[in-house]
């Protein structure tokens, strides 16, 4: 992965995407094989990056906007860039994050186990809320499991998207984390706030 951010703007790279730009900036081709052996040329080319994000930036900043911050993604690409995305923005915003932090109830592990005994991955999100004092850790507020399977679309930016899977919409804004339930015909039937605006 490999992230950028510049006046407000963020972008996250898959290890594809950053693979793509280390083989059009690479200039010699064997610094494009020593990316990830050679922490020397791997600077290089991440600064060589950088430079060129900046440029592409001021260049034309709406197709910079459409090929590297704005993202749209179906089916197995969404459920690939969900956790990329989710590890971002919990960088930026500090709302949430992929992976499980503090502890779940034993209640909640073994409803877990039953509902999702039949699925190869289920992702866990930690959901914060923000302390009192800034420069105190967050608070955990919740936890959500989403079968990475289940997730259908993915669409915005770094620290403003949402993802939608068969049973659940989650909106991942900088200021709130929203979470809409939906109903057979996926329409939003309730939906939940767990985090406090």
């Amino acid at each position: 992965m490999f992230y950028w951010s510049h006046r407000g703007i963020h972008i996250v790279l898959s290890d594809e995407e950053e693979l793509m730009l280390v083989q059009e900036l690479g200039k010699d081709p064997m610094d494009r094989i020593r990316y990830h052996t050679s922490q020397k040329v791997r600077k290089v080319i991440e600064q060589r990056i950088c430079r060129y994000f900046k440029e592409s930036l001021y260049a034309d900043t709406e197709a910079f906007r459409r090929r590297f911050v704005f993202r749209t993604c179906y089916g197995e690409v969404a459920q690939k860039m969900f956790p990329i995305m989710l590890d971002a923005y919990g960088r930026i915003t500090r709302r949430a994050t992929i992976g499980q932090w503090g502890g779940k109830s034993p209640l909640d592990d073994v409803v877990e186990e039953i509902m999702y005994a039949e699925t190869e991955e289920v992702l866990q999100i930690t959901l914060f809320e923000r302390s009192r004092v800034p420069w105190a850790s967050p608070l955990v507020s919740g936890h959500i499991s989403l079968p990475a399977l289940s997730i259908e679309k993915l669409a915005g930016t770094v620290d403003n998207f949402f993802v939608a899977s068969d049973t659940v919409s989650i909106k991942f804004h900088r200021d709130f984390v929203r979470v809409s339930v939906l109903d057979k015909q996926g329409m939003p039937n309730n939906r939940i706030d767990p985090v406090k605006e």
